[in-house]
């Protein structure tokens, strides 16, 4: 019905964003770990509170869960309630913070309206390709070159949380290799 699939495998370190309106899919199982978000993304009405989506709540409650790490709003996009989520934060979490400002305004950090953003937004989906590559590349290095630090964060926090019962404490502090990684991101 839809023509044929094209396999896209991934390595190590790489990101697929794929559009929910477009069909996709992935393998069944793999030998590897998986990372998947899964972000539902939705429009901000002019009175800076109303989404698009009426039904995943104010953007008030989108912001609080992302900027402090609780429970999102009654329900998503899908208009289903969320499945998971807590009255308080997971003691793990590491706030990832002035990155950039869009990056900041993707996690209700900042107003879409900041002079900040609107400067980002405006570079990175302006006519010179050249400079939006030069700003997402900018982007990319302060990620990569904090990355180390707000991992080994979210470890400690996560230890002093749980003691023995860390998940760290059980597996070791480098048990998804963050370390080999780190000589990935800088190649």
């Amino acid at each position: 019905m839809y023509g044929s699939f094209e396999l896209v495998p991934m390595e190590v370190g790489q990101v697929r964003l794929t559009m929910a309106e477009v069909v996709h899919g992935s393998t069944a199982t793999t030998a590897a770990h998986r990372q998947i978000i899964f972000p539902w993304y939705t429009g901000i009405k002019e009175d800076y509170q109303t989404l698009d989506q009426v039904e995943c709540g104010i953007w008030e409650e989108v912001a609080n869960s992302y900027r402090d790490f609780l429970s999102g709003p009654r329900s998503g996009p899908s208009g289903y309630p969320h499945m998971y989520g807590s009255s308080s934060a997971f003691p793990g979490s590491v706030p990832v913070r002035a990155v950039a400002p869009i990056c900041d305004a993707l996690v209700g950090a900042r107003k879409y309206t900041d002079f900040g953003v609107l400067a980002n937004v405006s570079c990175l989906l302006g006519e010179d390709r050249e400079a939006a590559k030069c700003k997402a590349e900018e982007i990319r290095r302060v990620v990569l070159e904090s990355y180390r630090g707000w991992y080994l964060q979210a470890v400690e926090m996560e230890q002093l949380a749980f003691g023995p019962n860390s998940y760290y404490v059980i597996h070791g502090s480098d048990p998804l290799g963050i370390e080999g990684r780190r000589e990935l991101a800088s190649e």
